[in-house]
């Protein structure tokens, strides 16, 4: 049986709707969670994770929610992601984490965040590098140099 270009055509899209449907094998990422946290809109997220969304979804190169927020310092995002449950040592696809990454650029608050909701102290990034020098050198809102390297050596860091 021969079909036409049309309903060849017509075929194609139907399967490639079908495979894009939730229980299909493939998953359809939606960043809306992702775009909050770049936005530290905790009133958003709070009300995407109420709509269903879930919280450690990742976009094409592995990022959570959480490791967005960490990474725009998006304080109030990760204090409502990690509330809701986000996994503070879930790692993108060059090995970052929210840990390493807040350790990294010297955001101390949401560094404190993830240590007190169990960030693996001892974590490593792709380079085998950890958190405590850079969160030192970086730190923010006032703390110093010996605060941060003394909160990171109390937490297990190395």
């Amino acid at each position: 049986m021969r079909i036409g270009r049309r309903t060849a055509i017509g075929i194609a899209l139907a399967v490639a709707v079908a495979a894009s449907l939730p229980g299909s094998g493939q998953t359809v990422t939606d960043l809306r969670l992702h775009d909050a946290a770049a936005s530290d809109d905790a009133a958003a997220i709070r009300s995407l994770l109420a709509a269903g969304a879930k919280v450690d979804t990742c976009d094409e190169t592995g990022r959570t929610p959480l490791l967005v927020a960490a990474q725009v310092n998006g304080v109030r995002a990760a204090e409502a992601l990690i509330t809701a449950g986000a996994d503070v040592n879930a790692k993108d696809r060059i090995e970052d984490s929210p840990y390493l990454y807040a350790g990294a650029r010297g955001h101390d608050v949401i560094l404190a965040m993830t240590l007190a909701h169990g960030a693996d102290p001892r974590s490593v990034n792709r380079y085998g590098g950890t958190a405590p020098i850079p969160a030192a050198e970086r730190g923010q809102r006032g703390r110093d140099f010996v605060a941060m390297e003394a909160a990171l050596v109390q937490a297990g860091a190395r």
